[in-house]
């Protein structure tokens, strides 16, 4: 349903931008295949476009804090000023939504007000300005750490690449790990610089070395007051499990994580059968890492575990079968030796195709490369105290 005010939104534009519809029009409130023609009574020039999905959701408009119009429906408002605009929306049943843009002199500018449900299933109103969704950011705590319970859990895929078979057992320890990869202003706020190639604070950091990513990793930590993993002596990096810093998750960890934990319904990727639900991946990427928690999370509440950018596990590459020389094509490089200095990363990418962003392709590089596209997510080990561990007793 929602593709198909998309294609009416995008359809209603084009009429727009051909004027056949406003020639037509005279007077203000006209109702014309149910959107509503406004004339304002200034001519900057400027044009607002409105779609409304459903049509019964309520909304505002202002200028500089004057109301412009109360409506309901779509509409299109001609001849605005020029000027800070706000929008207030609401529906009963659905949290309100409020938002400000701007709309320069002769710009047109287009709202769509839509529908969402966040991960803890409440119901909202959301935005896309101009075809951009615009994220609410108190809808998502992009720090929390989220339990995953211990378990056994079948790694790997005998029908996946080479290097993901054979599928084996593993089990896990409890451990949590942070709802989203790890953001640039995390990483600006720790490390004070950004090494990644584009500004958005809310995008994956990206462009940073596996140790660069151990680094963080310990300064974290000890921002936090929390015992530091990781021993670092030049390239020689040792981890401390039994400490309750943040570090990097095993590759069985991400894995685990990614299938839904506990929880899982044993989807194709992290989340859904449909990579379109829950990636950023080569179909539906804009040109860019794109800004984190857009798609739908995974079972644990995890997002953009397929798609957008590589994370860094902390594993050394090994085969899962002894046996096995070759390792696959991925996007970098190919492997056929001499693998123990390469270190892991999962997950796909915002340019992969929907095989490399399944829960159980394998990549690696060499631990001080750098790239655009691999960024990283946090793990803490959950640790007993004696006292905790009695309560079990």
């Amino acid at each position: 349903m929602k593709s198909y005010y998309l294609i009416a939104f995008c359809a209603l534009i084009l009429i727009f931008q051909a004027n056949t519809a406003l020639h037509c029009i005279d007077s203000a409130d006209k109702v014309i295949n149910d959107s509503i023609i406004l004339n304002s009574v200034n001519a900057d020039g400027c044009v607002l476009i409105i779609i409304t999905n459903p049509v019964s959701i309520n909304y505002e408009i202002s200028v500089n804090n004057r109301l412009v119009k109360k409506l309901k429906n779509s509409a299109i408002i001609k001849d605005l000023k020029e000027g800070e605009y706000s929008l207030n929306a609401n529906l009963p049943g659905f949290d309100s939504l409020k938002a400000n843009f701007r709309i320069n002199r002769k710009q047109k500018v287009s709202l769509m007000i839509d529908t969402n449900k966040d991960y803890k299933g409440n119901k909202y109103l959301q935005l896309y300005i101009n075809g951009i969704l615009q994220i609410n950011r108190d809808r998502i705590n992009y720090d929390e750490m989220i339990l995953v319970n211990g378990d056994s859990f079948i790694m790997g895929s005998d029908k996946g690449f080479e290097n993901e078979r054979p599928a084996h057992e593993v089990s896990l320890m409890s451990y949590e790990i942070s709802r989203c990869e790890v953001t640039k202003k995390l990483w600006r706020m720790i490390v004070n610089s950004d090494s990644s190639c584009y500004a958005d604070n809310y995008e994956p950091v990206s462009n940073i070395t596996w140790f660069e990513a151990i680094d963080f990793c310990n300064k974290l930590s000890l921002k936090e007051k929390l015992e530091p993993c990781y021993s670092i002596n030049d390239k020689n990096v040792s981890c401390d499990f039994s400490k309750n810093g943040y570090r990097l998750p095993t590759e069985a960890e991400w894995e685990f994580a990614a299938q839904g934990g506990e929880k899982s319904i044993k989807y194709i990727y992290s989340g859904s059968d449909n990579l379109d639900d829950v990636a950023i991946y080569s179909q539906n990427y804009q040109g860019l890492n794109h800004i984190i928690g857009t798609k739908i999370p995974n079972e644990l509440g995890l997002f953009d575990m397929s798609g957008n950018v590589y994370e860094w596990c902390w594993d050394q590459y090994k085969s899962y079968d002894n046996n096995q020389k070759n390792y696959d094509d991925d996007l970098f490089y190919k492997i056929y030796q001499h693998t123990e200095n390469y270190r892991v990363y999962r997950g796909g990418c915002r340019i992969d195709d929907p095989s490399y962003c399944r829960t159980t392709k394998r990549f690696a590089s060499k631990p001080d490369k750098k790239s655009n596209l691999i960024g990283f997510r946090l793990v803490r080990s959950i640790i007993y105290t004696i006292d905790a561990m009695s309560h079990y007793d």
